[in-house]
């Protein structure tokens, strides 16, 4: 059976030289990590830069009360 399997291999093989060394889908699977980075990288800076815009207002209005 793995015979049958090497030859079934070696004869599509010919069609797409590239076939086994394609790295299209490596590349957008850094990209895709890429982005997953950024975004939780922006996430945690838009939430820390909101609780500190929060504290600095609510300490203002607080004490103009």
């Amino acid at each position: 059976m793995q015979r049958f399997r090497v030859g079934l291999a070696a004869a599509f093989a010919w069609r797409r030289p590239g076939i086994w060394r394609s790295e299209e889908g490596q590349d957008l699977l850094e990209y895709g990590l890429l982005m997953a980075l950024i975004a939780v990288l922006a996430i945690g800076a838009v939430a820390s830069l909101g609780d500190t815009i929060n504290t600095v207002f609510w300490q203002t209005i607080a004490a103009n009360f």
